[in-house]
């Protein structure tokens, strides 16, 4: 699933979320958010129904995320008890650990950070050894994605080139921006901000 995202202010405090699982029965939030007007603007979405994506989740939503997780698996995003979208992990190899990451949140939910909320909280179960135990996640954005592009970035993500004419969305092909991120990368950036978390000493 191509990152979708929301504009958000770098000084703002990131809202409190929380992720759990997707189980079936919220196949019908999650369509109505796919048949949004903005959903297609960056996405090639395949057309699902209700029961396409009950079935699709009624696959994934138990199986265990440890090492031997194959992916995918999605979560739902929720603020305020509240879903206001999903975040998604596969893996492409297991051999080299290595996942994609994808997420979406719905339109009136937009502009509150949620997505880089999402994007941090679920970092820790894609590379911990005690979940999906990964090296590298990988992410596309189409180039004209901006909103999607800060979001990446400011979870660590590093810009890695132009993927040409990657997806073709609405009848057109679309160049995506290609990002990544590794585990001795996101490891080095928690160890930094447990240090500046720290009290000052006398």
């Amino acid at each position: 699933m191509e990152p979708t995202a929301e504009t958000a202010p770098e000084t703002r405090p990131e809202p409190a979320i929380r992720l759990r699982r997707a189980m079936p029965d919220d196949a019908e939030v999650i369509h109505g958010w796919r048949t949004e007007p903005s959903a297609p603007r960056y996405q090639p979405l395949l057309p699902m129904t209700v029961a396409d994506l009950r079935s699709l989740l009624a696959e994934t939503a138990n199986v265990p995320l440890d090492s031997h997780f194959a992916g995918p698996a999605r979560w739902l995003v929720e603020a305020n008890r509240q879903p206001v979208g999903t975040i998604s992990l596969t893996v492409e190899s297991r051999e080299h650990g290595l996942g994609t990451i994808g997420y979406g949140i719905g339109e009136r939910h937009r502009g509150k950070d949620y997505a880089v909320a999402a994007l941090r909280a679920l970092l820790p179960l894609a590379f911990s050894p005690d979940g999906a135990n990964l090296w590298r996640l990988e992410a596309v954005a189409a180039v004209e994605n901006v909103a999607s592009h800060r979001v990446l970035e400011r979870c660590g993500f590093q810009l890695e080139g132009t993927a040409r004419s990657y997806f073709l969305i609405g009848g057109r092909r679309v160049d995506h921006a290609r990002y990544a991120l590794l585990r001795d990368d996101w490891e080095q950036t928690r160890a930094t901000e447990r240090h500046r978390a720290e009290p000052a000493r006398p």
